[in-house]
């Protein structure tokens, strides 16, 4: 006469089993998926990081050679202004104080893109977290239902 109710039970169980089964290779791929993306945004920083210090060596020797140029430029100019009129000296150190000026320009742009680009990946990194999280609370979430309607399931 019970016949009919552990057969139930039976197919309960394994529905149950199977359930739990396909929770946890979705939990595994996830899991799996998450570790690649930590990877690639790791990878990710690591490029921009040597990117970021190539940009500054790069930027550091330009500067070095500028500075070098603009110091003989300066001794040159020094030496011509003893020759040439006051009114071409003002013209030649207007003229070296514009390209100062916008080697200096170009320099902060560059840093600011750098900064920009660095911020990018942490608001990046800072969205991943935030998805990784909200993950899985929804997974712990589904779990405790589970748990739940297996204990009711059970009394």
């Amino acid at each position: 006469m019970t016949r009919w109710f552990t057969w139930e039970q039976v197919n309960f169980n394994s529905a149950v089993h199977h359930s739990l089964s396909e929770t946890l290779q979705a939990l595994s791929a996830y899991q799996q998926e998450l570790a690649g993306l930590r990877r690639e945004l790791k990878e990710e920083g690591e490029s921009w990081r040597e990117k970021f210090e190539r940009s500054d060596r790069a930027l550091t020797a330009l500067r070095s050679s500028i500075e070098a140029e603009l110091r003989k430029r300066d001794a040159d100019m020094e030496a011509r202004t003893a020759e040439v009129a006051s009114a071409m000296n003002a013209e030649l150190t207007a003229r070296l104080a514009e390209l100062a000026g916008e080697l200096r320009q170009s320099d902060q742009q560059l840093r600011e893109e750098q900064r920009v680009c660095f911020k990018q990946l942490s608001l990046e990194t800072s969205e991943a977290t935030v998805l990784e999280d909200r993950g899985r609370r929804v997974i712990e979430s589904r779990l405790d239902k589970l748990e739940k309607a297996l204990a009711n399931g059970e009394q």
